[in-house]
């Protein structure tokens, strides 16, 4: 119902802060080595599960093996030939292969999962190189990527929604979710890759992930961007 929209973004506001909360007590830990606090401020119940950050458990036998068949496979070579993921628009690329300009968003979070459970030098290597590029695409609000939709290849879907073709309602938080998961689960993992410039790219990422929050809650309290059509099945991920 209208009536409750206010009320489910000022909950979704809270949601957005209470991350970036928990992203901040994680850095700021891992630098320390201390274990995070927990804020006595926080109204959340007390977790009957603690979090296993990225990378504290490797894989053994079948899967290890099939992980490694991954990274060998097509999996881990997306981002070395997959036109859509290379030049997505999502990063102000010509080859998305659809209007959401998804494609960079779930190859780059699926990237950073499996170098992180196959270890593989290649595969970290090329997390980093994609997180660099997203740094690049930050817009002067921290927004991430493209804010651009263009003409959409599918115009009758926007028969009925005409409003969303500025790419600045549901698209533009779709995209959005699996690179914000992709550069959480980087800021855990990056550290213990040595050897490249992940480590020293994690405050940078995370300093993004905490301007796309805060820019996203200014433009769903401005009314810029709303939690429409797919959008709106997808915004608990943000909790996440």
């Amino acid at each position: 119902a209208p009536r409750c929209v206010p009320r489910v973004r000022r909950w979704l506001q809270w949601q957005l802060r209470s991350t970036l909360r928990r992203l901040r007590l994680h850095v700021s830990s891992t630098r320390s080595g201390r274990a995070p606090r927990r804020s006595s401020a926080s109204p959340r119940a007390k977790r009957l599960l603690q979090h296993a950050h990225l990378g504290s458990v490797h894989p053994t036998g079948w899967l290890a093996d099939v992980l490694e068949r991954s990274t060998r496979g097509l999996a881990g070579n997306l981002f070395n030939f997959y036109e859509p993921v290379i030049d997505s628009g999502f990063l102000n690329g010509t080859h998305s292969y659809s209007s959401l300009h998804e494609d960079f968003p779930y190859a780059f979070h699926s990237l950073i999962l499996l170098a992180a459970a196959s270890r593989s030098p290649e595969l970290t290597r090329l997390s980093a190189q994609a997180v660099h590029a997203l740094l690049l695409s930050r817009g002067a609000d921290g927004w991430l990527g493209s804010d651009a939709w263009p003409e959409a290849e599918e115009p009758e879907r926007w028969s009925s929604a005409p409003e969303e073709k500025s790419g600045l309602l549901s698209a533009s938080l779709w995209a959005r979710i699996p690179v914000l998961q992709g550069l959480a689960r980087f800021v855990e993992v990056a550290a213990q890759w040595e050897g490249t410039e992940a480590p020293q790219l994690r405050c940078a990422a995370f300093a993004a992930v905490e301007a796309q929050l805060l820019a996203l809650a200014r433009r769903l309290s401005a009314g810029v961007c709303a939690l429409v059509a797919w959008s709106a099945a997808r915004w608990p991920d943000l909790i996440v």
